[in-house]
């Protein structure tokens, strides 16, 4: 039975869908549903469906991104049947660069969703690997183990190589077979390094890929040169991912020093780097001696000396220049930090210049 994750944003299509024919009739099972393209790709890395029906527009990630993002996966053998309205008929026409088996304009004809079902399930049990793992049934095993090394820690990596080699013992993958399947892992970790802006450049790498190719030693040779390479990149990625968190860090202080009018949080700053608040916190304090918001006053006191000094605005006037939603908080917090408060910073200037009270 072949496995279907029917996906579109409207909860009463999918019961149509379930209750339109009779599935299990055409050779198909559906195994799940989800609501947007950012579900569907959770539920096609988890299950490895053989065929997805997918609605076009939907929100969050549409149908159009959820295809390329299978594709750009490496798996190429799922299979998919777009769902489109007339008006989005050149969606659906775009669909098919990305080799979309079929599309069935709405309201969804029965007769037309049993056709397409059928010779879909021909081309799907023809196509069906016969030996080894595919892309979709490799991708669980990929992950694991690309996840623990993005998680950088080394015994939990160790752990997951042991498990992947005993995985593709079980299935009694020879040697082909497994050298696919590293090979899926190999370009999963590239494209990990490549998104945080950094090169595949592992020692381990070359090794890995002559038993790829060649498949001497069997899977014990595997196993080193697995674990070696996973090892190297898990530090690699750490490496790359806290050079970009410093640099996220002091994009944060360039924009504070360029913004410190508008209204910045902590919280919004996080959200807008993904970044949790309190670990921003933290790598702001350690990487510049003080806490974000006592920063950000800093910043902004600053700005208001310079005003009280330049102009001749209102004590409320600078409060709101400076990028203080209050005038009262604003004095609070001067006195605070330079122990005497605006009017009598500006009244010292002026009796320094030898200028008259200044009101």
């Amino acid at each position: 039975m072949l496995k279907v994750l029917l996906v579109d944003d409207e909860v009463y299509v999918r019961q149509g869908l379930r209750q339109l024919i009779d599935w299990k009739a055409c050779g198909f099972e559906i195994i799940g549903e989800a609501a947007n393209g950012a579900e569907a790709f959770e539920q096609v890395k988890a299950s490895g469906p053989d065929l997805v029906v997918t609605d076009i527009r939907m929100p969050i990630v549409t149908g159009l991104e959820l295809i390329g993002k299978v594709r750009e996966a490496g798996m190429e053998r799922i299979a998919f049947i777009v769902l489109s309205g007339y008006e989005d008929f050149k969606y659906a026409q775009q669909a098919m660069r990305y080799q979309v088996q079929d599309y069935i304009l709405k309201p969804i004809d029965e007769d037309e969703l049993k056709a397409a079902l059928s010779k879909l399930h021909g081309q799907l049990e023809a196509n069906s690997p016969s030996g080894g793992l595919s892309p979709e049934a490799d991708l669980p095993l990929v992950l694991a183990v690309t996840d623990r090394m993005e998680e950088n820690d080394p015994e939990a990596v160790r752990r997951a190589v042991r498990q992947f080699i005993q995985e593709l013992e079980s299935r009694g993958a020879d040697a082909a077979a497994a050298g696919r399947t590293v090979g899926r892992l190999v370009a999963n970790v590239k494209r990990i390094i490549s998104d945080m802006e950094g090169s595949l450049a592992l020692h381990g790498l070359d090794e890995l890929i002559g038993w790829s190719v060649a498949g001497k030693g069997g899977f014990e040779t595997l196993e080193e040169r697995l674990m070696g390479f996973a090892l190297e990149g898990a530090v690699q990625i750490g490496e790359l991912r806290r050079a970009k968190l410093q640099g996220s860090i002091h994009q944060v202080k360039s924009y504070i020093e360029a913004n410190f009018r508008e209204n910045i949080s902590l919280k919004g700053m996080a959200s807008q780097h993904y970044m949790n608040p309190v670990y921003m916190g933290q790598l702001f304090r350690k990487t510049y001696g003080m806490y974000f918001n006592e920063f950000l006053l800093g910043v902004r006191i600053r700005e208001a000396k310079r005003l009280l000094r330049q102009t001749e605005l209102k004590i409320y006037e600078v409060a709101e220049k400076a990028g203080f939603s209050s005038s009262n908080y604003f004095i609070t917090q001067f006195e605070k930090l330079e122990q005497t408060t605006p009017a009598e910073y500006r009244s010292r200037l002026l009796e320094q210049t030898g200028g008259g009270p200044h009101g």
